[in-house]
């Protein structure tokens, strides 16, 4: 038996499959739809991350604009947040295979995100970016801590 496959009871050979490769399907529609997101929260060494997992396009953008609206000047802003556009402009995602595509996931960005460690929150409210690589995320879920 070849270790990525495991005896099923019915003596078939079934893959195995990791944690951060149910995370990746899940986050798989999101690097297809620019318009789609979904609440996860991980476990990662600094604490819980939650927030809004989406296009990795979008969260580059946002990005941008957030550095375009904080104080400074404005050549190195205008500067930076170009780095962060020009990467969003290299995101073609939703034309990769299903293979390619899981393989190209390898962090969860996350807007309106809120880091927590300890009891209390680290970051403020909504509107956070947070980019996770998958090898740091120790648990998942989808939603949000909160009341239901």
């Amino acid at each position: 038996m070849s270790p990525s496959s495991a005896a099923s009871p019915s003596g078939g050979n079934v893959p195995e499959v990791g944690a951060s490769d149910y995370l990746r399907s899940v986050l798989a529609p999101v690097h297809q739809d620019e318009g789609g997101s979904v609440a996860i929260t991980v476990a990662i060494p600094a604490g819980v991350v939650s927030g809004h997992a989406v296009h990795p396009a979008v969260w580059l953008r946002r990005m941008a604009a957030e550095v375009r609206s904080r104080p400074g000047p404005e050549q190195g802003k205008d500067a930076v947040a170009r780095i962060f556009e020009t990467h969003a402009s290299r995101r073609d995602d939703h034309t990769l295979s299903v293979n390619a595509l899981m393989d190209s996931i390898n962090h969860v960005y996350l807007a309106d995100a809120t880091l927590t460690s300890g009891s209390a929150p680290v970051t403020p409210g909504r509107g956070t970016l947070w980019q996770v690589a998958l090898a740091d995320v120790s648990a998942w879920t989808v939603g949000e801590p909160g009341p239901s």
